[in-house]
């Protein structure tokens, strides 16, 4: 699937899907847009645990200590000025994640709310990663 094609499919599958801990978290919905981009590294896993706690211990027993770490193992940081449809996004959140990963979209970043995706300015975006994806 084409990258354009893969970003409006995910987003259309979580516009209104409330967020839930292995069912519909930052990387339920970013590993759904990688493996429909044909571009989901093996290594990276989602949707094993059920709580904040599980994910944090998840991540770290990747080797990793936050999701910004995670993600710099398999993606290019590029600058938040380039960034384009179908690229990652790390947003500022208040727990212990050190923020939450989002799809740019149409000069967003959309990110898991509550109560579905929620679209967010650039300017809240403190990372952007270039997945290289198959054409």
């Amino acid at each position: 699937m084409q990258r354009i094609a893969a970003v409006e499919s995910t987003i259309s599958d979580f516009a209104n899907t409330p967020f839930s801990w292995g069912d519909a978290d930052c990387m339920t919905f970013i590993c759904a847009y990688l493996t429909a981009a044909g571009c989901h590294p093996d290594d990276i896993r989602h949707g094993h645990w059920k709580s904040e706690r599980a994910a944090l211990r998840g991540v770290r027993q990747l080797g990793h200590d936050s999701l910004a770490s995670l993600l710099d193992a398999y993606f290019e940081r590029i600058p938040r000025i380039r960034a384009r449809d179908g690229d990652l996004a790390l947003v500022k959140t208040a727990d212990d994640w050190g923020g939450a990963a989002g799809l740019v979209a149409a000069h967003r970043v959309h990110a898991m709310g509550r109560d579905g995706l929620q679209r967010l300015p650039l300017q809240d975006v403190q990372i952007v990663w270039r997945p290289q994806c198959q054409k």
